[in-house]
């Protein structure tokens, strides 16, 4: 689990406002959890960043850049889809060759008359 602070700069009126959120990378809602509900704010990142930065008030670059490039990009689509889907264990070559031999010994076996 990563966590970092996010800070934004709001704008307003001729003002300047900074604050920081705890937020965790990949958690686009500010939920505390990276889940399937970070999607839909993941995608608007993407599409519109300052509509995203409006509705949640976190830094987009801070929270949505996976590849740490320094912003957030299409390049960050498959590290994030990477943190939905955690990989799944792959046997080594000695158990699926086990797995193999012991599929085909039913095949080997001769038939008693």
């Amino acid at each position: 689990m990563v966590c970092l602070v996010a800070t934004h700069t709001l704008k307003a009126a001729g003002t300047q406002q900074s604050s920081s959120v705890a937020g965790q990378l990949g958690d686009m809602d500010s939920s505390g959890t990276v889940d399937h509900s970070d999607i839909d704010p993941f995608v608007l990142g993407l599409v519109d960043p300052n509509t995203y930065v409006d509705q949640y008030g976190l830094d987009l670059n801070a929270v949505g850049d996976m590849d740490a490039s320094g912003k957030m990009d299409n390049d960050d689509i498959n590290p994030f889809v990477g943190l939905l889907v955690p990989a799944q264990a792959v046997p080594e070559p000695v158990t699926l060759s086990l797995l193999a031999l012991g599929a085909c010994l039913p095949l080997l076996r001769k038939k008693r008359t």
